[in-house]
């Protein structure tokens, strides 16, 4: 896109005794403005940075250094490794959100299975599912739970089945165990995962004292256990997987990180974009895990937005684009364009498009137009030297 230089008149005093050498430098970088004129570039020219600011430059240098993918990575704050295929599942599945942080060390259950406890659930591998997309995934540890219950007990309410009921949008029965889910629950079910994450419900709601003291209304299915409380909602609950550790005897022993890999960051996996002008969509990815998808606008015919493999080489937060001729249909003068990253020599960027209102068609001047909320996450993903992919 097309920038506004600033104005600058004359030489700043402090500058007057400078080398001839360097005021020829001066002159070479900004001969147009010398005299104060505001000059625009046009669209395919970004605003190049002051011959003493360098840090709009990108070098050799500058660039980040490329990530390591790591296969194993320690967490620090729980004192604990994790490593594939149990760190590619936690991070493509939910990370924290779904399975906290990891509570123990590697161990092995009874028939073989690799088990990690994190703080809501446990993950396990199971090597009689290899090359299924059950070969990975969240241990039974609410089904453990159940089996340290007395047999009066499970038979007893919650655990015992119910009566089926007719389903509804809001209410599911599963003849499977004989429970019923339903409202926020049902609702958290779906939005995290449903029958590959939790399994089936194992008890109806029941009122539970948890770690903090607190009361709340909780729900047990196969592999974890959700709490509801009126002032937070349906939540997983943050402790099980941390009490089945202990009630199971797991190694929760710390270690200590001495070079076998390094701590955890989502910046050890690439972070980049994929932009497809055929969906008029965009995807970030963390490595070879996709993160976020949204619609955007490309160029226009006339103006199409150029395909290749780029690199972000320019970060304005708050740019100012014009672009056009005055008094033709193509002028333009934009201010706060906000989140601009420039991936091309010639102008071309991502960037927040405050004038628009609909995304998922062509219509710009070459550059990937973006809402907000999409270029902010772009903002923050992204860095000086991350990976454009644009194609077809």
């Amino acid at each position: 896109m097309n920038v506004i230089k600033d104005k600058r008149s004359g030489v700043p005093a402090q500058f007057k005794m400078l080398s001839i050498g360097l005021v020829l430098l001066f002159f070479l970088l900004e001969p147009l403005n010398w005299q104060g004129q505001d000059v625009a570039r046009a669209e395919t020219s970004p605003r190049l940075p002051t011959p003493f600011d360098m840090s709009g430059l990108v070098t050799a240098t500058t660039l980040p250094a490329a990530s390591p993918n790591p296969d194993k990575v320690y967490f620090p704050n729980y004192g604990q490794f994790v490593a594939n295929p149990l760190l590619r599942f936690w991070r493509v599945n939910g990370k924290y959100q779904s399975f906290g942080g990891p509570m123990a060390r590697v161990g092995r259950d009874s028939e073989g299975h690799t088990v990690q406890y994190f703080e809501k659930m446990a993950l396990a591998y199971y090597p009689e599912l290899a090359g299924t997309t059950w070969e990975i995934r969240p241990y039974d540890i609410g089904r453990k739970y159940l089996e340290t219950l007395t047999g009066a007990v499970q038979q007893d309410f919650p655990y015992a089945p119910v009566a089926p009921v007719s389903n509804t949008s809001t209410r599911h029965y599963f003849p499977q165990t004989g429970h019923t889910l339903s409202a926020g629950f049902f609702t958290l079910y779906n939005r995290s995962g449903g029958l590959f994450i939790w399994g089936y419900p194992l008890s109806e709601e029941y009122s539970k004292t948890l770690s903090d003291g607190k009361v709340y209304t909780v729900q047990l299915f196969e592999r974890g256990r959700m709490a509801w409380r009126a002032d937070i909602g349906p939540v997983i609950d943050p402790h099980f997987g941390t009490n089945m550790a202990n009630l199971l005897g797991a190694n929760t022993a710390v270690e200590l990180n001495e070079g076998q890999a390094p701590d955890y960051s989502t910046w050890d996996w690439e972070h980049w974009v994929d932009i497809n002008l055929s969906r008029q969509n965009e995807t970030f990815y963390e490595g070879d895990i996709p993160v976020r998808t949204n619609l955007v606008t490309t160029g226009k015919p006339g103006n199409a937005t150029p395909t290749g493999t780029y690199h972000i080489i320019r970060r304005v937060y708050n740019e100012h684009m014009v672009g056009g001729s005055i008094g033709a249909g193509d002028y333009y003068d934009l201010y706060d364009v906000l989140y601009t990253q420039y991936f091309t020599g010639q102008g071309h960027a991502l960037h927040y498009a405050w004038w628009r209102s609909v995304f998922g068609v062509t219509g710009s001047h070459g550059c990937v137009n973006q809402d907000y909320d999409s270029s902010l996450f772009a903002w923050n993903w992204l860095t000086i030297g991350s990976r454009v992919s644009i194609h077809y």
